[in-house]
């Protein structure tokens, strides 16, 4: 798909993955391996598959299913949220993400 993804994390899930060894590569390889979506899913929502996908498995073929992103690399991984917090979720559909210090994008202090 043409689009990055978001995943944030509870802290609590962080931890559990951390504690098993995972890195964030791996997480993203792993979920770029198991989250797909069906073909007729991504021409529902009016999306096309990127060039950079083979598309050989899926000429004529609808309900072969498709990684949610061209390479596990456009899987951004954050951890978000307070202490006892137990849901992670799926941000989709961001182009061009960029992160920066959220200080260094605040306007100037009025004293």
């Amino acid at each position: 798909m043409p689009w990055e993804q978001l995943l944030i994390l509870s802290p609590s899930h962080a931890r559990l993955l951390a504690d098993g060894g995972l890195s964030k590569q791996d997480i993203r390889n792993y979920v770029w391996e198991k989250a797909r979506i069906t073909m007729a899913e991504v021409e529902a929502e009016g999306r096309h598959v990127g060039v950079e996908m083979d598309p050989r498995p899926i000429v004529g073929d609808r309900s072969v299913l498709v990684p949610m992103t061209e390479r596990p690399e456009e899987l951004a991984i954050i951890v978000a949220g307070g202490a006892g917090g137990s849901v992670s979720t799926f941000v989709s559909c961001m182009v061009g993400r960029v992160t920066d210090k959220i200080s260094e994008r605040l306007p100037p202090r009025r004293e």
